[in-house]
């Protein structure tokens, strides 16, 4: 498969803000998970005694798993509409990867900056948009994650 002119779009933000359960979302969604995937990671998390992972779609190390956490970056290929594709860099959003963080950010054309909308804005988050804007990424799309954990309430939203 050829991917010719993909977009590569970063995917960053604090720890525990979803970015890993987001892309395996979308990857669902858009049918580009390959046949056995999920399978796979059902498995996973029943060797895991956890109930179903979307982010272990990503995060496949033993480590990540064991410690649910995202260590490396991870790209994943998404199939979009007319048979255009574009790459998703998954990157790790505790402070200690930050390094990780820079590099798969390094790669991309643009950046999703995913907050919990069930937590004050961090200081992690804060430095990932500025490492983004560091970088040069033009685009910064900012993605308010889990409103449905907190009702889909307009307050949350805008904290």
């Amino acid at each position: 498969m050829s991917l010719g002119q993909a977009s590569s779009i970063v995917v960053a933000g604090d720890v525990d803000a979803g970015k890993s359960t987001l892309i395996a979302r979308l990857l669902q969604e858009t049918g580009s998970l390959s046949v056995g995937v999920s399978e796979s990671v059902r498995k996973a998390c029943d060797n895991l005694g956890r109930g179903f992972e979307y982010a272990y779609f990503l995060d496949s190390f033993e480590e990540e798993r064991l410690t649910e956490r995202t260590i490396d970056t991870t790209q994943a290929i998404c199939r979009l509409p007319r048979g255009n594709f574009c790459v998703f860099v998954d990157v790790p959003g505790h402070q200690e990867f930050v390094q990780a963080m820079l590099s798969g950010a390094s790669y991309a054309d643009s950046a999703l900056l995913v907050i919990d909308a069930n937590q004050p804005i961090t200081q992690q988050t804060k430095r990932h948009a500025l490492l983004l804007e560091f970088i040069g990424i033009p685009q910064i799309i900012v993605c308010i994650n889990k409103l449905d954990l907190c009702g889909f309430k307009q307050a949350a939203f805008e904290r």
